[in-house]
């Protein structure tokens, strides 16, 4: 779990290039995502698939 958070700042720099800080809103919501369809389904998959479903569907993505 703890290595998930970094995995999703890194993955907003490559699909948004927006540099995450420690404030970021946008990469607290889609960990909480993240942990929540984990909980739920016990499947890794399903999490990180949410994830990019979050990703490639924000505002952000389509104006980089």
């Amino acid at each position: 779990s703890s290595l998930v958070r970094p995995h999703i700042e890194d993955l907003r720099y490559l699909v948004h290039g927006v540099s995450s800080g420690v404030a970021d809103v946008f990469v607290e919501n889609v960990w909480d995502l993240h942990q929540l369809v984990y909980q739920r389904t016990e499947n890794p998959v399903s999490a990180w698939q949410t994830v990019c479903v979050a990703m490639f569907t924000h505002p952000d993505f389509y104006t980089y």
